[in-house]
């Protein structure tokens, strides 16, 4: 049987339930990531494999494309120096970055745990990092807490763990100028977060 296409009529397929909703954790995945976009930070893509990771038993490729990607990442620190270090390359100012991707972390399994994180590297130095991480928390309605602590694999002049990461003043040695680095883990952040009730108004209108 043949016919003309612009003979068919235009019909919407019938939909018997809904579908493609956002879980939880991506609409909040979401929420972070406009409130850093609106903090006026950039969103960046790296690579999950790097040259190098400071963590020791971080899993390495047995036969890696380069040795510049030979290495998962555990962090997203390194990803974000390197780009904020080519941004400063290429004549940019006030650079303010952010990363919300995988880390891939050891375990005595084959698989390694794959974590969401966010991470951010901003010019100005800490109290910019903190002021970013105070913003993230207010949004999700959860109340940050810092308290002074050793960066786990960084030396800095200034570091302080929050509820689910830290948040650091970077080593002078990594980039020229004051840079301010954070990092949380999502799953935990998110744990704190309270759940959102959402009702409907029962008051008729008219009366």
């Amino acid at each position: 049987m043949r016919f003309r296409l612009q003979d068919v009529p235009t019909t919407l397929p019938r939909r018997d339930v809904t579908f493609g909703r956002l879980t939880r954790e991506q609409r909040l995945r979401r929420l972070v990531a406009d409130v850093l976009l609106g903090s006026g930070f950039f969103e960046v893509y790296t690579y999950s494999l790097q040259a190098d990771d400071p963590d020791p038993r971080a899993l390495e490729l047995p036969v890696p494309l380069s040795a510049q990607q030979r290495v998962l990442r555990t962090t997203l620190v390194e990803g974000l120096v390197g780009a904020a270090r080519h941004n400063v390359d290429v004549g940019n100012e006030r650079v303010a970055l952010f990363e919300l991707a995988h880390v891939y972390l050891p375990t005595e399994a084959a698989l390694p745990d794959e974590g969401w994180r966010v991470g951010g590297i901003v010019e100005g130095g800490f109290f910019r990092a903190k002021g970013a991480v105070e913003t993230i928390f207010e949004a999700l309605e959860a109340e940050p807490s810092f308290e002074p602590a050793q960066h786990p694999f960084m030396s800095t002049p200034a570091s302080a763990k929050v509820p689910g990461g830290w948040v650091a003043q970077l080593d002078p040695s990594r980039l020229d100028g004051e840079w301010g680095v954070f990092e949380l883990d999502l799953a935990e952040v998110f744990a704190r977060v309270p759940e959102r009730i959402l009702y409907e108004d029962v008051v008729t209108f008219p009366a």
